[in-house]
């Protein structure tokens, strides 16, 4: 009982001292936060030495939790680095009060790659995170992606007149 007592008693004080803000190293993986605008600051996650970025983009309501096993397969990789990241207004990132588009999670993903220098990356989004990813590629281009990864999702949104995206 002790022993428990004086972990949770740990924990707790770390977490108050390092902050939310702070990076921190757990199972062989960081986890960190990036403030990209004045009113978003996301979390992610980043685990393996290689110079290939993979960035996952979760689905609607989906955190990069969703990504566990990838992240942990990646953690030894030489060859990538593997990324995840919480979208504006899910997980452990900033719920500011507007900016729920896909086109500003496209543009929320272009200052994470900017803001972290990640450079010919590969994207992979899944569910909704297709439409996150889709949305980078149509306001930004593909010159700074080396591939692109759809995952149970699609790439355009249903509507009245489709053609236009």
């Amino acid at each position: 009982m002790k022993k428990y007592i004086l972990a949770t008693i740990v924990t707790l004080v770390s977490m108050l001292f390092l902050g939310p803000f702070a990076a921190a190293q757990a199972g062989g993986f960081e986890r960190s936060r990036l403030q990209v605008s004045d009113d978003l600051s996301l979390y992610y996650e980043t685990s393996g030495k290689g110079a290939i970025p993979i960035v996952f983009v979760p689905g609607w309501t989906m955190s990069s939790a969703v990504f566990e096993r990838q992240r942990a397969h990646f953690a030894n990789s030489k060859r990538f680095r593997y990324f995840s990241y919480d979208p504006r207004g899910q997980g452990q990132s900033s719920k500011p009060m507007n900016g729920y588009t896909y086109d500003q999670n496209g543009r929320d993903l272009k200052a994470f790659l900017d803001q972290l220098g990640l450079k010919q990356a590969v994207l992979v989004g899944w569910s909704f995170g297709v439409l996150k990813v889709t949305s980078y590629i149509k306001q930004f281009g593909a010159d700074n992606l080396r591939a692109l990864v759809i995952i149970d999702g699609t790439p355009k949104t249903t509507g009245k007149d489709s053609t236009k995206d």
